[in-house]
């Protein structure tokens, strides 16, 4: 199998597109860019060595994860399928159960087909992928200005924030401590409050 296939692929699947598409911090975009390369040369080397072994069970189970991986990442398949109102979360005992059901369906689809087809597999789901992240970079309807309460002005305080402070460690209205005198004004400001 070709590395550059592999490169390729490791790379649509894991491109987060949106860091591309949301505003992100300046230190942000230095920390995840190093993660983001440092990550895809560790799996592309991970599937590069275990391409060289005989039995190619190890690969084809990597580039299954990274292309389940892909999916979600550029479909958003467990926010859309997996949400608290969805068929799947209310059929299958929560959002984390049918979660786990829905990727690890797909994982099984994908290796089953990667198994069957081989290099032919890999290269079809790089075009999927390709297509995927393309059309993720340029669909306007996942976008931040779409969520409910969402607003691009910044907020001001136009007064001054109200603090609560609770104390864990106090007795309590009508404990001992409230006996005294000071436990006394304390529990009428309470109940004044």
């Amino acid at each position: 199998m070709n590395l550059l296939i592999n490169s390729f692929l490791v790379f649509f699947c894991l491109l987060p597109v949106w860091f591309i598409k949301f505003k992100v911090y300046k230190i942000d975009i230095l920390y995840f860019t190093t993660f983001f390369i440092i990550f895809n040369f560790l799996i592309v080397w991970l599937l590069k060595f275990f391409q060289k072994l005989p039995n190619k069970i190890y690969y084809n189970f990597i580039i299954s994860g990274v292309i389940v991986f892909g999916f979600d990442n550029h479909l958003s398949l467990h926010r859309e399928l997996t949400n608290s109102v969805s068929f799947l979360a209310l059929n299958f005992g929560g959002i984390y159960y049918a979660s786990v059901a829905l990727l690890l369906i797909i994982f099984a689809i994908i290796l089953l087909i990667l198994i069957k087809t081989k290099e032919n597999g890999i290269k079809i789901f790089l075009v999927t992928v390709f297509i995927l992240s393309i059309s993720s970079l340029f669909n306007s309807s996942k976008s931040i200005d779409n969520l409910k309460n969402f607003n691009k002005q910044n907020y001001t305080a136009k007064s001054l924030p109200t603090i609560v402070i609770i104390f864990d460690e106090m007795s309590g209205m009508n404990s001992f401590e409230s006996q005294t005198e000071e436990g006394k004004i304390f529990d009428n400001q309470l109940r004044e409050i």
